[in-house]
């Protein structure tokens, strides 16, 4: 294969070359030119960020026969051999694969001999947490004072599973996440240097995507290009990412801030019929409204905001337009809505309520939504119509009319739990314990036994509620809140605690006795 991955291709081979990690560079190119160099170092950070790519390079700086300054020339026999993973006196070892004590004692007999050509034999243990803890134990010792030729270097992307008793025998450089801004820089050099043009789009959109790791954005890209054939255009990136166009986002931020409820839900259908995975959908919408949150705070940088500069005019309107207690309402909603759809056995649902909400935020009282006349006493059909055509198709219906306990009730009932079973199975196994007891004004209460506390409150959650909400104004023929409460308990109030049948179960079960009645 001759072939080479573009994150491989690009490896950073210098110091000068590493991106987005000067607090780290600068310390270690001091370290090199004043022969200031630790024993032991640990790097942490998330994936992608460049710790063995820059352990690599420190290997091949202490070891350089030829170094200008403190960059390695790339060009002697022991930076070659380091950089195509030929030296003997380099030796990478990964922990999650070699984690036990022998493979540690193994190293620990070793480290005493000599190196093979370079002035410094350099271990780098990547995913150094994973060792066990007789692996630390015995590594400590020597990790502690080696031999004056040897050089550890550690690297791990969980810090805080590493023992203390290492911890304090490195020195620690963290390093950062790049920045959209950095990916996006990288990723132009790179298209650039092989002649093919991309969108600027297409760029912000795996930036994004890789959630500041260079690797990821590399490797995307990669996948990008492959797909494509010749370039890079936003809709390849999207295509080959599963995510939203980001003017449908807009789109969408567009309808929940004039309160347009009914255009919404048809945009999200047109996702769901173009495949797009609901998941994606909503990850993707979480962030737009969060660089809207930027926007609203003042901030129109376009790096900070990452859209396009020419888009920023646009971008920054619309996030007034919301305004800030919107947004971070919004923002509570759809955090809500990605816990939820984890465990939603109807994910198109989660999103629908989360979309009506996002449309009509609790609280607000501004905007054409809410501009509507107040009802005038007297019978629904007297009430003058509303004068604002969007309000009207947005409103609320108006509640059912009262109907008594009995047979009809309970064949409605029996409709509802039918509807109720094909929204959701699980909505319906918690709602089977209830039984409805009245409904008037537009509320129906359904009363579960006191045992069943925890049916109640499954129901009540506001996923669960607005479901069997909906399956109730269908059974209804209007507007239907559902109000679940829980059965008097007996021997609470009235009967004595001593009479009730549940607690002289356990009595007779366990053998005790009552030393102690609260009434809470």
């Amino acid at each position: 294969m001759s072939y080479r991955a573009l994150y491989r291709e690009w490896r950073p081979q210098a110091f000068a070359q590493v991106v987005g990690q000067e607090h780290i560079t600068r310390t270690l190119k001091n370290a090199v030119e004043g022969d200031r160099l630790a024993h032991a170092y640990l790097f942490t950070g998330p994936r992608g960020t460049g710790k063995t790519t820059l352990a690599k390079i420190l290997a091949k700086a202490v070891n350089c026969s030829d170094r200008d300054g403190a960059e390695p020339c790339n060009a002697c026999a022991s930076c070659r051999n380091i950089t195509e993973g030929n030296s003997m006196d380099v030796l990478e070892i990964d922990a999650a694969s070699n984690r036990g004590i022998d493979e540690i004692r193994d190293l620990r007999d070793k480290v005493k001999y000599a190196p093979a050509d370079s002035r410094y034999k350099v271990y780098i243990i990547d995913e150094v947490h994973m060792l066990t803890n007789e692996a630390f134990n015995a590594l400590l010792k020597t990790l502690e004072e080696p031999p004056a030729h040897v050089l550890f270097v550690l690297a791990t992307t969980e810090p805080q599973k590493v023992p203390l008793t290492i911890l304090s025998r490195c020195q620690r450089f963290d390093f950062y996440r790049f920045t959209v801004g950095e990916i996006v820089g990288r990723l132009r050099q790179v298209l650039h240097h092989k002649g093919i043009a991309a969108e600027e789009e297409a760029l912000l959109v795996i930036a994004r995507a890789a959630e500041g790791g260079m690797r990821d954005a590399l490797s995307l890209l990669d996948q990008v290009l492959a797909f494509s054939g010749h370039g890079a255009t936003q809709d390849d990136v999207l295509a080959v990412l599963g995510s939203v166009h980001s003017a449908t986002l807009a789109q969408l931020a567009q309808v929940i801030a004039r309160g347009d409820v009914a255009q919404a839900l048809r945009l999200l259908g047109e996702q769901v019929r173009q495949g797009k995975d609901l998941r994606q959908l909503l990850k993707d919408l979480t962030g737009f409204f969060r660089r809207l949150l930027l926007a609203a705070t003042g901030t129109d940088d376009p790096e900070a905001l990452e859209v396009p500069e020419a888009d920023v005019p646009g971008f920054v309107a619309l996030a007034s337009e919301l305004g800030l207690p919107r947004l971070i309402e919004a923002l509570k909603i759809l955090a809500a809505a990605e816990a939820d759809l984890r465990w939603a056995s109807q994910p198109r649902i989660v999103v629908e309520v989360a979309l009506v909400r996002l449309a009509q935020p609790p609280g607000v009282t501004t905007g054409p939504r809410h501009q509507q006349a107040s009802p005038a006493p007297g019978p629904a059909a007297e009430r003058p119509a509303s004068v604002n055509p969007g309000a009207a198709r947005t409103a609320t219906p108006p509640p059912v009319a009262e109907v008594p306990p009995g047979d009809e009730l309970n064949a409605r009932w029996a409709k509802v739990m039918e509807r109720v079973r094909v929204l959701s199975l699980h909505a319906q196994a918690w709602l089977r314990e209830g039984r409805p007891t009245t409904l008037g004004n537009g509320r129906l209460t359904v009363s579960f036994p006191a045992r069943y506390g925890t049916h109640r409150d499954r129901v009540s959650k506001s996923e669960t509620k607005a479901l069997i909400e909906r399956a109730l104004s269908e059974v209804f023929g209007g507007a239907v809140e559902l109000v679940a409460v829980l059965e008097e308990s007996p021997g609470v109030r009235g009967d004595p605690v001593e009479e009730n049948p549940e607690v002289k179960q356990v009595m007779d079960l366990f053998g005790g006795e009552i030393s102690e009645i609260r009434h809470e």
